[in-house]
């Protein structure tokens, strides 16, 4: 083989190995973007749920302004003492 040909292979080489870096990279950086797509995605499902849980939450909890509670009384020393009568 002449030097003229082993420059011009090792052109063709480089050009093709710069071709594979530049595919490899591609897909590395849309395998990247699909990776933090799904992990948004799964924080977002994960939102979504933690909002369904605090409204059935809300929901069950007891309205406090209408239950009894004893009314606080107050004894000689002026401390409140609740009458559990």
């Amino acid at each position: 083989m002449s030097s003229t040909q082993q420059v011009s292979l090792g052109s063709e080489v480089d050009e093709f190995m710069d071709e594979k870096k530049e595919e490899r990279a591609l897909a590395n950086s849309e395998a990247v973007k699909r990776s933090r797509t799904k992990k948004e995605k799964e924080w977002e499902d994960i939102s979504e749920l933690h909002e369904l849980v605090q409204r059935k939450t809300w929901d069950f909890r007891p309205d406090t302004e209408t239950l009894e509670s004893p009314a606080p009384t107050f004894n000689h020393c002026g401390k409140p003492s609740f009458d559990t009568n």
